[in-house]
Formats: structure tokens, sequence, C-alpha cells
């Protein structure tokens, strides 16, 4: 379904949701095998196939560690965050025209989920990233409308 219809709809996006959760339940291994099956078997359907352009990396939930009273735990202060350096090595190639990696992690105003957005220069320009990022924000919020109970 588009965006246009969950927002309208929030059921279509409940249902969209429900179908995802149960496609990736159907996963054998919740995918571990791809890169021995891959990489190291050489399956030819799968040696073959053309390298994703698009990479979604979600790191799950990182603020929990500072909140167990442990002696350590990760980087969660979204300053930091952003000063860590996210550019690949300038003299390698991108692997991925388009990579987001995201995250949730602890703000002022409690657990969001972040997005560290990388592109190439030659496939994107500001203005695609801008339109890409609203889309996906409305996207997000579209989904979270369809898990509310009242919805």
């Amino acid at each position: 379904i588009d965006v246009e219809r969950a927002e309208a709809d929030p059921k279509l996006g409940r249902t969209l949701l429900d179908s995802v959760r149960a496609h990736i339940a159907s996963v054998p291994e919740q995918g571990l095998d791809f890169g021995l099956l891959h990489s190291v078997l050489g399956v030819p359907g799968l040696i073959d196939a053309h390298e994703p352009e698009i990479e979604f990396n979600y790191l799950g939930r990182v603020d929990l560690g500072g909140q167990s009273g442990r002696a350590w735990s990760m980087v969660t202060d979204p300053v930091l965050v952003r000063a860590m350096p996210i550019a690949p090595e300038p003299d390698l190639p991108l692997r991925y025209s388009l990579g987001l990696i995201a995250a949730v992690q602890t703000t002022a105003e409690g657990p969001q989920l972040m997005i560290t957005w990388r592109w190439s220069d030659a496939m994107f320009d500001q203005s695609d990233i801008d339109r890409l990022s609203g889309l996906l924000n409305r996207s997000v919020a579209a989904l979270l409308a369809a898990t509310n109970p009242e919805s």
C-alpha cells in the first residue's frame, strides 16, 4: 500500500505490518544462512544475484545499556553519535547507493528512532534525500497510527 492509503485507513497499515511480520517469521534461521549460502557454499542462484543498491540496517534499541546498573553502556548521547564519522573510507567505493542505519536512542523527550543517511552524490542530491526522508517520516507515522489500539 502507498503512504496516502495508510494515512487514510490505519487498518491497511496494520494489515501490512501483520503481513511483514508473518513473512519475516517464515524466513528460516532468521535469514542468518544467506551469507553462508552466498559466500561460502556459492549457491548459483545467490552467487549470481545482483548486489543490493539500498542498505537498511536496524541496530535495535541501543538506549538500554545505561539503565541496568552495568559498569558500561553503549554510546547513547545523540550529540556524540552525530560526531562519530559515518563516511566510508574515502578511497573505497560505496557498497550501496543509499544506506540507512537506524537505532532507537535515548533523548530528552524519551526513546526516539534515529536514522543516519549515507548516499552516493552521483545517484542522489540533497533534494532527493529530503523527499525520501519526508516520505519515510510519513510512512513511520502512518504505521505508528496503525498500531494504536484506538485506530
